[in-house]
């Protein structure tokens, strides 16, 4: 399917969008938000996207792809709010980035179901990834190396409550974790693997990434897919998502500190 701009121009016009971050926060005005790096590995949260760039990803690509989740996530919390389904909810956010111009290169639109027990959940998320990015270590380590600095944070930090505020309800939390790569299609652009989760829990669930998963307890449920974006494209619909998100960059976005990265 082609690209259509003027319909990605009129959705991201329309996108609703959440109060401003000053009302939102309680604050004069938010913190800035981080730059975005070139020539080296770099991890983000994005609302409550987990977000890995490869360092062969032009910081321009990351702002635009950080962007764009950003708006996907606004557009699909307004479709499906709070509790609601979050196999809905992920369709509408992948729905919204069709719309920006992503391409779905692989998603059998099968949700797994995570068996495992006594794990924190971003220890599960990395059993899961293992599965998903087996062939590619590159991608794998670089989640691994992401999952472990964020695991290794206070639970108190500003990007933890950043990231638990966009993810947890009441007794459900809803997620993403993403690694940007170069697309080896030929066509200049990145590919995008996008690992879905959902947690429902029979107590509330608080600081969602050190969540404990039992048997008995917790359900954590899964979705993965891969999607590509070129480089007319992104170049295309940069500017429209830039000009309706940069209000909101620096209370939805944060940088994770990364350590080394070894693929061995």
């Amino acid at each position: 399917m082609s690209f259509d701009l003027e319909k990605a121009r009129m959705a991201i016009a329309a996108a609703p969008l959440p109060p401003r971050p000053e009302a939102r926060l309680g604050m004069a005005a938010p913190a800035s938000a981080p730059a975005m790096a070139t020539g080296t590995p770099q991890a983000l949260v994005v609302g409550s996207d987990v977000v890995s760039f490869a360092d062969t990803v032009g910081a321009d690509y990351r702002q635009a792809i950080a962007d764009g989740m950003l708006l996907a996530q606004f557009m699909a919390n307004a479709q499906v709010p709070g509790n609601g389904d979050p196999i809905a909810w992920f369709e509408a956010y992948v729905s919204a980035l069709s719309t920006f111009g992503w391409r779905t290169q692989a998603n059998d639109g099968t949700t797994h179901d995570f068996k495992g027990d006594g794990l924190e959940v971003h220890q599960a998320i990395i059993q899961v990834a293992a599965a998903f990015l087996g062939a590619a270590p590159a991608a794998m380590a670089l989640v691994v190396t992401t999952l472990n600095a964020l695991g290794s944070m206070n639970k108190d930090s500003p990007l933890i409550t950043l990231f638990n505020r966009e993810a947890q309800h009441a007794t459900a939390g809803r997620f993403q974790v993403a690694t940007v790569h170069e697309d080896g299609a030929g066509e200049g652009g990145v590919a995008i693997d996008v690992m879905a989760f959902s947690l429902k829990a029979d107590s509330t669930v608080t600081q969602i990434l050190f969540f404990k998963l039992h048997v008995d307890r917790t359900a954590l449920r899964t979705r993965h897919g891969t999607l590509a974006l070129d480089d007319a494209t992104m170049r295309s619909v940069a500017p429209l998502l830039r000009a309706r998100v940069t209000a909101y960059r620096a209370a939805f976005i944060g940088a994770i500190p990364l350590p080394p990265i070894s693929a061995d």
